[in-house]
């Protein structure tokens, strides 16, 4: 084998090392960036969790104030903006409601507690009576 036909050997086993780096780069990268993405979802839904219970009460106390529905308004809308998602309440999902009481023959929902989704992924499920 004389030099260039080494040196082109060479040239392509450290192209092909090259490529397989920056491939293998690419998909860490990609890896990284879901995994951060899950991570910020998670503390998003913990986040969520622990301020539903207030816009509950919330929307017991807009009944009687016309300035909580305001706060409840604007609390709404900075939540809805971070992703959350009421879920809705129109055909019975096991994996989205929870019955809290049932009528015999019962085939319409009645919301009891709002549920809450965020990215399709669920925070709270809504509690629903069958009736």
């Amino acid at each position: 084998m004389n030099n260039s036909v080494l040196a082109k050997s060479q040239w392509k086993n450290y192209k092909k090392y090259a490529l397989q780096l920056q491939s293998d780069f690419d998909n860490y990268r990609k890896r990284t960036a879901k995994e951060s993405q899950k991570a910020e979802l998670k503390e998003k839904t913990r986040l969520f969790k622990e301020i539903l219970p207030i816009l509950d009460e919330l929307e017991i106390g807009e009944k009687h104030v016309k300035e909580i529905k305001m706060i409840k308004e604007n609390m709404l809308k900075t939540l809805e903006r971070e992703g959350l998602k009421e879920v809705e309440v129109k055909q019975f999902n096991p994996e989205k409601h929870e019955v809290v009481q049932a009528e015999k023959n019962g085939k319409k929902l009645e919301l009891i507690r709002k549920g809450y989704e965020i990215n399709d992924v669920l925070v709270r499920p809504a509690l629903v009576k069958i009736i």
